[in-house]
């Protein structure tokens, strides 16, 4: 009889263990599938936030035009490679219009110095008279102050 009790014990203490650990097994599901979900959260909350600075970096970058005195091919050349100092991404000078467009980063660079280096080059902008200077030292072809035509 004491056998039979001791069995029946143990039988029973095996279903109970198997109970819970059916409701254990039932709890790590929850809390795996809840820590797959705040992972996956996280992923696509780290994704979004990731864009939205590329984007804002992507703003800080400016295009301007002004006006800057030229007359031929060999002055576009001086120009645009006055302006291309350090934060100036790309630059273009039109001859007909004498405009330069200009792309850069106010972060790296104030506007007024691509002015300045554009002056110390020997070509007046809308905002910075030339370096007599170096205005004296550009070819004939490039003296745009007084009635020279583009050429």
């Amino acid at each position: 009889m004491k056998t039979i009790k001791q069995m029946s014990y143990f039988i029973s203490r095996i279903k109970s263990l198997q109970n819970k650990n059916i409701a254990n097994q039932k709890y790590w599901n929850i809390f795996a599938m809840g820590l797959l979900r705040a992972t996956m959260v996280l992923f696509i909350f780290s994704f979004f936030s990731f864009n939205v600075s590329a984007q804002q970096k992507e703003k800080k970058v400016k295009t301007v035009k002004f006006e800057v005195k030229g007359v031929c091919d060999m002055c576009k050349k001086r120009i645009e490679n006055a302006a291309l100092i350090k934060g100036v991404k790309w630059v273009e000078w039109d001859k007909a219009t004498d405009t330069l467009t200009v792309i850069y980063k106010p972060s790296k660079v104030k506007l007024i110095k691509i002015h300045e280096s554009i002056a110390e080059a020997g070509h007046t902008t809308d905002k910075v008279k030339c370096n007599l200077e170096a205005y004296k030292k550009l070819p004939p072809c490039c003296a745009y102050m007084g009635d020279v035509e583009k050429h």
